[in-house]
């Protein structure tokens, strides 16, 4: 039996996969650690609930939502560069933002949710998709009308700095998802 080109071409294809698998013979410790560490229905619904929100949008590049540890809030947030308007355009823009984000959810300018739904469209991001669970004793749909108490929104408008060189938060315009209220603080 002779070593023909079609043999040669196996046996080099070998030597080559054989030495590419045992160079990448497999994950490190630190890529482990993240492959060990499995996201929760909360990681998952803020993840799939800032890509919802900026896919409708299509313009909100700014936006995030985060979980704020210390206030135990989901916070829906997002900044914007001013353009020189004053407070009170400011303030307006806000009130605008957060409006538009709690009609994309269902809620009523009362503050509360469409009659005809159980819970926010926002939370919905948060439940498992064709079943309820019931976890600890709570029906995953009460957990879900809760959920939607720690709704947070926030916008912080930004202007440039004295020297021109960058810009600092300016105002800040909050407000519970539930809810008809805003609150404003000035940060500078």
């Amino acid at each position: 039996m002779g070593f023909d080109t079609k043999n040669r071409a196996w046996f080099a294809f070998g030597i080559f996969f054989g030495s590419v698998t045992a160079v990448n013979a497999g994950p490190d410790a630190t890529t482990n650690r993240f492959l060990n560490d499995t996201p929760s229905m909360l990681d998952w619904g803020m993840l799939r609930l800032e890509q919802a929100l900026k896919k409708e949008s299509g313009l909100e590049k700014n936006l995030s939502v985060t979980f704020d540890w210390d206030r135990n809030l989901i916070v829906v947030s997002t900044h914007r560069f001013s353009s020189g308007e004053d407070n009170f355009e400011v303030e307006r823009l806000c009130k605008a933002w957060i409006n538009d984000k709690r009609i994309e959810a269902g809620v009523l300018p009362i503050g509360e949710v469409y009659p005809r739904l159980q819970f926010s469209y926002f939370v919905r991001y948060f439940s498992h998709i064709g079943f309820n669970r019931t976890i600890e004793g709570v029906d995953e749909d009460e957990a879900l009308k809760e959920l939607d108490k720690k709704l947070f929104l926030q916008f912080d408008s930004w202007i440039r700095d004295s020297e021109g060189t960058g810009y600092s938060a300016d105002l800040r315009c909050t407000g519970y998802l539930l809810s008809n209220r805003y609150s404003f603080e000035k940060l500078n």
